[in-house]
């Protein structure tokens, strides 16, 4: 069937509704055992008094991993810390001394009325150089100077 302009427009609008509040970006970081993952969140404008976190498996089993009180920009927990920088619209989010148990899927989310806005984000972490590799490579360095 062939909308009139006017239906269109309803129709798109409707669409565009329902699927708006759905909508997230996604965010894929990889980093080597041992090492450190800076995740980056943006945000949209209004929403830098709200509560932040970052946790851990899909949207609707996320477990909270970090996460600000509302009062202080820094929160930690354990290897994880989580800061709020309201000027850039952005929260950074440290992960220190990766494992490779760390790989997975988490969620960078805004605590809100409603459903919450988040970002997935998708980290792959690799196995790190062995203790060998390291030796070798320091000896061999020292050789060579």
């Amino acid at each position: 069937r062939i909308l009139a302009p006017s239906e269109e427009m309803a129709y798109k609008f409707t669409f565009l509704s329902a699927v708006g509040s759905m909508l997230c970006a996604q965010i894929r970081k990889t980093g080597t055992e041992g090492n450190v993952a800076v995740i980056q969140c943006p945000y949209a404008k209004g929403y830098e008094a709200y509560l932040k976190y970052f946790c851990k498996g899909t949207y609707k089993d996320c477990v909270s991993v970090v996460k600000t009180d509302g009062k202080e920009p820094w929160a930690f927990q354990g290897r994880f810390s989580l800061h709020d920088n309201t000027e850039k619209k952005m929260f950074v989010v440290t992960i220190t001394a990766l494992r490779i148990e760390d790989t997975g899927q988490y969620c960078c989310g805004i605590e809100s009325v409603g459903s919450d806005p988040f970002t997935v984000v998708q980290l792959t972490v690799s196995k790190g150089a062995t203790k060998w590799q390291l030796t070798s490579t320091a000896i061999t360095f020292f050789f060579f100077q």
